[in-house]
């Protein structure tokens, strides 16, 4: 679209579990002059996020992971602790890329009013959190 490049970012989230299947890609936004990676709740492997630096060189902003996907794990049973090794992935995925700027906003919703609760079993982590654990990291 005149100047501007679109490209699409797959996921790895998609399993043969229907359960855990998460039907999303991310967007990388390029003018040539600034680069935006939208990475919405992909899960990416190592071997992209190489790609994304070899193409792209450095990225001015990245929208990435914060938490990964508990939703729904408390009414099904399963665990709503921190997966850390997703969650390090992601700090890892930063850590490489090295965008000038970074919103951790994916799975950035929240639950409200009589149901305000669930968020601590959902979002085990905030924002602010990962911010501090990618300062340290």
């Amino acid at each position: 679209m005149k100047d501007i490049t679109f490209t699409p970012t797959p996921s790895l989230n998609q399993s043969s579990n229907s359960e855990d299947y998460y039907s999303e890609h991310g967007i990388i936004v390029s003018d040539g002059e600034v680069t935006v990676w939208n990475q919405v709740n992909t899960i990416v492997n190592p071997e992209f996020v190489d790609h994304i630096k070899q193409n792209f060189g450095q990225l001015d902003l990245a929208h990435s992971c914060f938490v990964p996907l508990l939703v729904g794990n408390f009414f099904y049973n399963k665990t709503c602790s921190l997966p850390f090794d997703k969650y390090c992935s992601f700090l890892n995925i930063i850590k490489t890329l090295a965008p000038k700027f970074l919103i951790p906003g994916s799975a950035a919703f929240r639950y409200r009013d009589e149901i305000y609760f669930l968020n601590q079993y959902s979002f085990p982590t905030t924002q602010k959190q990962f911010l501090r654990d990618l300062a340290a990291f």
